[in-house]
């Protein structure tokens, strides 16, 4: 993957966003992968680099609806601690 493919258009498929429904549903980038296109990102000057699915949902959200994203991060944190 590359780093322009990490700035792609946010993801509007409903079975992502149903994803979410569940922390463990969502595949994890492999750490070594994500440095990579983390430095792609600053090599090319950018001034933002979105690693993985999750950061470009949160993207499109947050520009959508920061007072939604806000509350959907807490959402998924108290599910998160209930474990």
């Amino acid at each position: 993957m590359t780093s322009d493919e990490c700035s792609a258009s946010a993801p509007t498929n409903s079975s992502f966003v149903s994803a979410w429904r569940s922390p463990t549903a969502v595949k994890l980038l492999p750490p070594r992968e994500a440095a990579r296109l983390i430095l792609d990102g600053m090599e090319a000057n950018r001034y933002r680099v979105l690693v993985g699915k999750d950061s470009r949902f949160m993207d499109w959200l947050y520009r959508l609806n920061p007072e939604r994203a806000a509350g959907f991060i807490a959402k998924q944190m108290k599910a998160l601690l209930r474990e």
